[in-house]
C-alpha cells in the first residue's frame, strides 16, 4: 500500500473509480429522463421516486429481476421516504448496468402484478 500512495497508483485508482461513477450516473440520468430521482454527479447510487399507489413496488421490481431497497430499510424514525435506492456501483460493466435501467423503467411503467404466491 506506502508504494502504491508513494508512486501515485493510489490516486490513478480513485480518480478511475470516481470516473467510472461519474459515467454511470450520467448513463443514469438519461436512461431515468422523466422521472424523479435525487443523486450527486459522483455518487455510486441514487434515490428513486416511487409511484404513489404503489404500495408493493419495491416487491413488483424484486419480481422483475431487481434487487432494489426501499426507503423504509433506511430510515429511523418510522416515516419511510416513497424511494427507492438504487445501486449503479453493483452492475459489473455500463452495459449490465443500460439493462438493468431498462428493466427497472419497464417495471415501473407496467401494472403491478398482484398474485401472491405464498
Amino acid at each position: 500500500m506506502t508504494h502504491w500512495l508513494e508512486t501515485g497508483i493510489a490516486d490513478r485508482i480513485i480518480t478511475a473509480i470516481r470516473s467510472e461513477a461519474v459515467g454511470r450516473q450520467q448513463l443514469a440520468q438519461r436512461a431515468l429522463k422523466g422521472l424523479q430521482f435525487l443523486a450527486k454527479p459522483a455518487a455510486h447510487h441514487l434515490w428513486l421516486r416511487l409511484p404513489e399507489g404503489r404500495p408493493d413496488v419495491a416487491a413488483h421490481l424484486l419480481r422483475n429481476g431487481l434487487a432494489v431497497v426501499a426507503g423504509d430499510a433506511f430510515t429511523v424514525d418510522g416515516t419511510p421516504p416513497r424511494a427507492a435506492r438504487i445501486s449503479l456501483g453493483a452492475a459489473r460493466n455500463r452495459a449490465e448496468l443500460t439493462e438493468a435501467l431498462r428493466i427497472l423503467v419497464g417495471a415501473l411503467h407496467k401494472p403491478a402484478d398482484t398474485r401472491q404466491i405464498v
